[in-house]
């Protein structure tokens, strides 16, 4: 089947508690251990007519970006050299350290001015009751994704389908806007309504890396004969999107490649699992199932690089995973997320 992933065997990974001091005009914005943007003062300094001191205030927030960036890389690169997996296309990023990313999260809204960013607050306010609102059920509520999936036949079960229904709602809400009835969402809250997005999605997907780690420690990955297609379905959900700890998501990949041999794993998801991974530590995926995004005079959505760039071997590849074609899945792409119009 040729599913083998060129690593060494598996071990025991290390959770790395450590994390890069926040810098002192960061520390008073710290809520419940978790960070709050609250006044935007400390991005102040982004401007010269600011000061001196703020100036200096945001160059220690700029400094302790590219530190604990660093840092946090570092260590995900040293989990994964334990089991032996490489990591030579890894990209910087605030892997595992919750602080790093809800700063760096917060330092990426745009403010264009001292007076834009004076306006911060308000609007992240305005945007947070829209937020509530389609959090309670504006969009998507949570009653919809039970009742598609169903009573769960265990315990486990229940607690591996139950761990995506959260996660999902808040990737849902980050397409607001796109169904026709979508309350409207005004250009000047998108950026705060995605960082209030993209922050929940931060918080559930830690929540479940927890989840499906104790889970995999204890019991390996969850078969389909135990615990029913959904729940399997559910624990690879659970892996993709485990993106802050690379090494958790190379387990997921060895313990899925026997069982999806064997028909207890389902293949496109291995498959869709093995291009993720793979992509982000070798920089190439093997099933095609990775497309960048639309970029000017792009007539096509960009494949992300390929292990073998052959059209007939990609779809042989994709075949066996009981994949479509792949012109087949690039037109359910396109109507999915709209296709790429090349420049005129």
């Amino acid at each position: 089947m040729g599913l083998a992933l060129l690593v060494g065997a598996m071990m025991p990974g290390t959770s790395w508690a450590q994390a890069t001091p926040v810098p002192d005009v960061l520390k008073s914005y710290g809520k419940d251990g978790t960070f709050d943007p609250g006044d935007f003062g400390w991005m102040a300094g982004r401007f010269a007519a600011e000061g001196a001191a703020a100036r200096a205030a945001w160059q220690s927030v700029a400094a302790y970006k590219e530190a604990c960036i660093a840092a946090a890389t570092g260590k995900a690169k040293a989990e994964l050299a334990m089991i032996g997996a490489e990591s030579t296309n890894l990209p910087p990023g605030p892997y595992g350290d919750e602080a790093c990313r809800a700063i760096t999260a917060a330092m990426a809204i745009d403010a264009g001015s001292e007076a834009e960013r004076a306006a911060l607050p308000a609007r992240l306010a305005e945007a947070r009751q829209l937020w509530n609102f389609a959090l309670a059920g504006g969009r998507m509520g949570i009653g919809a994704v039970t009742s598609a999936v169903g009573p769960p036949e265990s315990e486990d079960a229940q607690m591996l389908i139950g761990a995506t229904f959260r996660e999902q709602l808040g990737r849902h809400m980050l397409s607001w806007g796109v169904d026709e009835g979508d309350p409207p969402l005004p250009a000047r809250l998108k950026p705060l309504f995605d960082y209030l997005g993209w922050t929940m999605i931060a918080g559930e997907d830690r929540k479940n890396r927890e989840k499906l780690r104790a889970y995999m420690a204890e019991k390996g990955w969850p078969t389909i004969s135990a615990l029913g297609e959904k729940a399997s379905h559910a624990a690879w959900l659970l892996a993709q999107h485990a993106d802050d700890d690379p090494a958790l998501q190379v387990r997921a990949l060895r313990l899925m490649e026997p069982l999806a041999k064997a028909g207890e794993a389902s293949k496109s998801n291995y498959a869709y699992l093995y291009d993720r991974v793979m992509l982000k530590l070798a920089g190439r995926q093997r099933y095609a199932t990775q497309f960048g995004g639309c970029e000017a005079g792009r007539a096509i959505r960009p494949l992300r690089p390929m292990e073998d760039d052959d059209p007939a071997h990609i779809d042989a590849a994709r075949a066996e995973m009981g994949l479509e074609p792949l012109a087949v899945y690039r037109k359910e792409m396109d109507e999915a997320f709209g296709a790429c119009a090349a420049a005129e």
